[in-house]
């Protein structure tokens, strides 16, 4: 899959479940030989990676951004929001133990856009 392209795959035998996950949103998936995540698509995710795209400066210390995927079950049959990802660069790829530090800046801990019980 080239950049900012949509796919669609059937079945699910090239995900699995992120092995060095341990906190945050679940149901990121490593997909193929793990070079790439699928995180469930959340749409304000998928504009900031689009929109970061065309700032070269900043693009250097983010994943890259691969597009969306949409997946089907094994009958071919129409997907539902619940399979519909965005897909990044995985960054742990080829680290026997990796440790990521997500930072948050600023003073609010919570999307704008979340849920009360957020």
């Amino acid at each position: 899959m080239t950049n900012h392209e949509e796919a669609t795959t059937s079945g699910e035998s090239q995900f699995q479940l992120l092995e060095h996950q341990v906190a945050g949103h679940g149901g990121v998936l490593s997909v193929g030989e793990g070079k790439m995540v699928a995180k469930p698509l959340i749409k304000r995710e998928q504009e900031f990676y689009e929109a970061s795209a065309q700032c070269a400066k900043f693009k250097a210390f983010i994943p890259e951004y691969y597009g969306t995927l949409q997946q089907q079950d094994g009958d071919g049959s129409s997907t539902t929001a619940d399979s519909s990802y965005i897909c990044l660069e995985n960054l742990t790829d080829g680290y026997e133990k990796p440790c990521i530090l997500d930072v948050k800046i600023g003073t609010r801990i919570h999307d704008i856009d979340a849920t009360p019980e957020k």
